[in-house]
């Protein structure tokens, strides 16, 4: 979706993420087979990459219509670092089932 040649002019997803998500569904690894997508809201390396609008409503849509948990992975953009307490919580109102934190948690002391 960040690199995506087909995002239209306004930066909205183009949908060609999911259309890939929903091919691998039907061809690899079926809905009931599997129990969860992992997303790293905002990609820390590499840069910072940030999805476009509506890219996070549509995945999580697609994950409540297949009965598959949403995990958003927060070590490197949680606690603060991206605006708010986790970056997920600026992308389309989303609130993942699972969220994974670390690091910060603890300020680098032992929990």
């Amino acid at each position: 979706c960040i690199d995506c040649n087909s995002r239209p002019a306004d930066g909205s997803c183009c949908g060609m993420s999911m259309d890939q998500l929903d091919f691998l569904m039907k061809t690899t690894s079926s809905p009931e087979e599997t129990a969860a997508v992992l997303i790293e809201p905002v990609q820390g390396e590499g840069g910072f990459r940030v999805p476009p609008p509506g890219f996070m409503r549509t995945l999580k849509q697609f994950c409540l219509d297949k009965g598959i948990l949403l995990i958003a992975d927060e070590v490197q953009s949680g606690f603060g670092r991206s605006g708010t307490m986790f970056a997920v919580e600026q992308l389309d109102d989303v609130v993942p089932d699972i969220l994974i934190m670390a690091k910060g948690i603890a300020n680098g002391l032992p929990l």
